[in-house]
């Protein structure tokens, strides 16, 4: 009987096989026409996945002039467990070799950012200006690189 066969990058291949021919050698006979390997072949007919390599195309309701889908079907490289302590607890993590900033070491986000104060004045910059927003117009100005800065930026 002829069966043809298609698959999702649009191939399309006929075989003529016999209706009693076990799906582990109809694989094999699909790896011959699209190159791609028989353990990576997935096979539907009807929305039926072909897993069962030892049933037939009869057992599967294959007749002549049918089509079969073929996809491939990658598999996934084994996950590597994490070992786990005795009595199923979880594991322990180890951040003793993690390296802080300097500029972080002395109180989080706040120490990174500086302290700001809007009234501050410093050297060449005169008093900061606040937004309607509440932020510092050049304070923000000369965080932001030319560009991340966009039309809407404000420089006062």
């Amino acid at each position: 009987m002829k069966v043809t066969v298609a698959t999702l990058s649009d191939t399309v291949f006929t075989l003529d096989v016999s209706e009693d021919l076990e799906i582990e050698n109809f694989k094999a006979f699909c790896e011959v026409e699209s190159g791609i390997p028989s353990s990576e072949i997935g096979l539907l007919f009807n929305g039926i996945p072909m897993i069962d390599l030892k049933k037939s195309l009869k057992d599967y309701g294959v007749a002549e002039g049918d089509m079969v889908m073929m996809d491939r079907m990658r598999r996934q490289a084994p996950r590597q467990a994490v070992p786990r302590p005795a009595g199923g607890a979880a594991p322990s993590w180890d951040f003793s070799q993690i390296q802080i900033p300097s500029n972080l070491l002395g109180g989080g986000a706040a120490a990174a950012a500086g302290s700001y104060n809007a009234n501050d004045e410093r050297p060449n910059h005169g008093p900061k200006e606040v937004g309607k927003d509440g932020l510092p117009c050049r304070w923000i100005e000369e965080r932001l690189r030319p560009q991340d800065q966009t039309p809407n930026d404000r420089v006062v």
